[in-house]
């Protein structure tokens, strides 16, 4: 499929590399058949694990390698494709590194989790990488300036403390703000930012919400936060959503849950790193009523909700990663639907272009689907009326995205 040269070339010149190559092409044909892939045990960690040090080329890829070519034999359909992958990932499994790496800048996920999640690591990146992935986002330049003060920090402080001085600084954070602006993807740098610089074992990242740590009766919260911890321990709990933890009565068991969490966060004070996002008020408030809570997490970065200009440019990085263009009007349609959808008070921010890409990419396919197949020159520009359709559709609540369309919990009724 002549399409995954393309893509591949993309790719490859989105991340500054002077020439494609395998790995670029198992990438983005991982991404084509993510779904069935993941079926069949394969996963993005492993595919990010073949990748090579980003480059720093500001002009095109040179060419294709000749084993780039010579793979491109191996994908031309869905079986050997799958087949293809399983090999190289299995060959480079066998010669890699035990920890894991999760991909990095990425759009936060368009629905709020609802099971833990784990990402376990297979090497670990250098600074100079994860930083280029936190400066390659856009927009939150504060909270990336913030970021790296942080690291800074808690690498002066092991320095400190070689020189016998005493000195210790809480590693957990706080994130607040609305959801969609870009918290979970910033949570998982900072991870793998405190492994570069051996703060933490690991880039082990779990995620959770308030039904993964508390238990409905006496006893099992205890045991849902000690297994939640013991998964994450040696990498960073991310607690979305966390102010519904905030007990709403004395009864509440998210006494239980706040209490066992603090003493965990004390017991591995040197192998987990609890980061709490949710909204600003609330969250102050969570930290202000519980001690424990109050000296430990005493880093807070607020993430302020993106511009229209900032979120038109989240929509082309999407469909640039994906080798598609946008026509110049459909453009100039987004950013005017942006400019006004800020303005609405349960606005996604990142969510929500994420789910403007999904429909607007669904449009497309069912127009150039009308006669039952894609031929090699379809799936590639998106149009006014993919995206107007899109709108619509977002508007009007005629139709469910998978992750959700910019979801936003009720803030006086947080989703247990």
């Amino acid at each position: 499929m002549e399409i995954f040269r393309d893509r591949a070339f993309t790719f490859a010149k989105q991340r500054g590399d002077t020439q494609v190559d395998v790995p670029h092409l198992l990438y983005v044909v991982f991404v084509h058949y993510r779904n069935v892939a993941e079926q069949q045990g394969l996963r993005m960690e492993q595919v990010h694990a073949t990748l090579p040090v980003a480059g720093a080329s500001r002009k095109p890829p040179q060419g294709y390698t000749a084993a780039f070519d010579a793979a491109m034999a191996h994908v031309s359909s869905q079986t050997a494709a799958l087949t293809w992958m399983q090999q190289v990932i299995g060959a480079s499994d066998t010669s890699t590194h035990t920890d894991d790496t999760p991909p990095a800048n990425r759009v936060e996920s368009s629905a709020p989790t609802t099971a833990a999640t784990s990402t376990h690591a297979t090497t670990k990146r250098s600074l100079t990488e994860i930083y280029a992935d936190l400066d390659g986002l856009v927009g939150l330049e504060l909270v990336k300036q913030l970021v790296k003060q942080i690291v800074a920090r808690q690498k002066a402080q092991v320095t400190m403390q070689e020189r016998g001085k005493d000195l210790v600084f809480s590693k957990h954070l706080v994130f607040t703000g609305a959801p969609g602006t870009g918290k979970t993807t910033v949570a998982r740098l900072v991870g793998e930012l405190y492994a570069a610089i051996d703060v933490l074992p690991s880039t082990t990242f779990v995620e959770a919400t308030r039904a993964d740590l508390i238990g409905g009766y006496v006893g099992q919260t205890a045991i849902k936060v000690v297994d939640i911890v013991e998964k994450a321990r040696g990498g960073v709990l991310f607690i979305d959503e966390a102010y519904a933890l905030m007990p709403r009565h004395e009864s509440d068991f998210a006494h239980e849950a706040l209490s066992t969490l603090v003493q965990k966060m004390e017991d591995l004070r040197d192998e987990l790193v609890v980061i709490m996002a949710g909204y600003r008020d609330e969250m102050q408030q969570m930290i202000d009523v519980n001690p424990g809570l109050r000296s430990r997490m005493t880093t807070i970065i607020d993430f302020p909700n993106y511009t229209p200009v900032e979120l038109h440019a989240i929509f082309g990085a999407i469909v640039a990663r994906y080798g598609l263009t946008v026509t110049d009007d459909a453009h100039a349609f987004v950013l005017t639907h942006l400019t006004h959808a800020v303005q609405q008070t349960s606005f996604g921010n990142a969510r929500h272009v994420r789910s403007l890409w999904e429909l607007a990419f669904t449009n497309l396919a069912m127009r150039e689907h009308a006669d039952g197949q894609f031929s090699d020159t379809e799936l590639h520009i998106i149009t006014k009326a993919d995206v107007e359709a899109a709108v619509s559709q977002l508007q009007h609540g005629r139709t469910q995205a998978p992750r959700g369309i910019g979801f936003v919990p009720n803030r006086g009724n947080p989703k247990e």
